[in-house]
């Protein structure tokens, strides 16, 4: 790549070219469709394989080519390295290798594994304490997965897979009659499972994909003010769908208060409304928190802040202790005593569990 001889992929203007990517024993390589870069790819390998003594499982790989690229183009890669074209139907992982338009033929294996799954289970004698560890420990934990990356269509789980499952699993009473057994609700579980996703965006924006990400979809901003744009991946439009839920539970951790701005940062330790609700100047609304520290560095400059802000905002940030330390900035999950994200509090969160707290 240095000398120009191979090119990585760059889906957009500013993000970092990927080469390679490396997973356990698997390798995925990247490079132009051109017979040139085929050719100096197949060096590389042979010379990597004769060096090492490890050799390619030929059967086991396989190329995959972008929608530009012509058949003639294709044939002539593939007769090069000597592997099969892959298609939408390869998985990996146990998933989808490639997703296109049509996503219900695509993610319905998920739908026919649970389904053979649970007819399995009819033609068993079960007790109900059995039925209910099926629920929970697998019935449930299957798709979870998948949900980690994929917002699964609102169609798979039509009436005809809630009457295989439901009606055998979920109308279990309890032995003493005193209610239903609980299951997760899976479109609130796919979006807590999400979040996840989403919070590695906000909180490690150094990593790899937090780069690709950030200039594919918001190369002048942040997460949260991020747009689905033009022509969306199915795994970018997935993790969107949970932007709301993360910005309601972030928080702002004030260290140095250098890198958060005083207007646009939910930064008050506040259940309900985070953001400061003092109609604010666009100086002042575009300032750092830094700005509102005394001149040493060490507690807030109480004149100023009673001269800025409302009372209602005055009072909650002098409750906010400064640190000597000076720490960076950082987001806190606030649903969490320790500040890290949980797929269980956002799925509580989801279910409107803490309802009476934000009131």
């Amino acid at each position: 790549m240095q000398s120009g001889m191979l090119h990585g992929l760059k889906i957009a203007r500013g993000a970092p070219p990927i080469s390679h990517l490396l997973f356990a024993d698997d390798c995925f390589l990247f490079l132009r469709a051109t017979s040139a870069e085929s050719v100096q790819m197949k060096y590389v390998l042979d010379t990597y394989s004769a060096a090492s003594g490890q050799k390619l499982n030929f059967d086991n790989s396989m190329v995959c080519f972008g929608t530009n690229v012509h058949q003639q183009q294709r044939n002539e890669v593939i007769n090069i390295l000597g592997v099969s074209q892959g298609d939408t139907a390869q998985k990996y992982l146990g998933l989808p290798s490639l997703v296109g338009r049509n996503k219900k033929p695509i993610l319905g294996f998920l739908k026919d594994k649970i389904l053979n799954r649970v007819r399995s289970w009819n033609s068993k004698f079960l007790s109900r304490a059995g039925r209910e560890v099926l629920i929970k420990n697998v019935l449930q934990a299957m798709p979870c997965y998948a949900m980690m990356v994929f917002l699964l269509p609102i169609g798979m789980f039509d009436r005809r897979w809630q009457r295989f499952t439901m009606a055998f699993m979920v109308r279990i009473e309890f032995a003493k009659g005193e209610g239903w057994i609980r299951v997760s609700r899976l479109r609130e579980m796919n979006l807590a499972l999400l979040g996840k996703q989403a919070w590695r965006l906000v909180t490690r924006p150094d990593s790899l994909v937090a780069q690709v990400y950030k200039s594919r979809y918001f190369p002048r901003g942040s997460f949260f003010d991020a747009t689905a744009g033009s022509n969306p991946s199915f795994i970018w439009r997935s993790i969107l769908e949970v932007q709301n839920v993360v910005q309601m539970g972030c928080r702002r951790c004030i260290g140095d208060g250098l890198t958060t701005y005083i207007g646009s940062y939910p930064w008050l330790p506040t259940t309900a409304e985070p953001y400061v609700s003092t109609i604010l100047h666009d100086s002042v609304r575009g300032a750092t928190i830094s700005s509102l520290l005394n001149t040493h560095g060490t507690g807030w400059d109480v004149d100023c802040l009673k001269d800025i802000f409302n009372d209602r905002d005055a009072n909650i940030i002098f409750k906010i202790s400064v640190s000597l330390c000076k720490p960076p900035n950082a987001w806190v999950w606030y649903w969490e005593p320790k500040g890290n994200y949980s797929v269980k509090s956002c799925y509580r969160l989801l279910m409107g569990e803490f309802q009476n707290t934000l009131n």
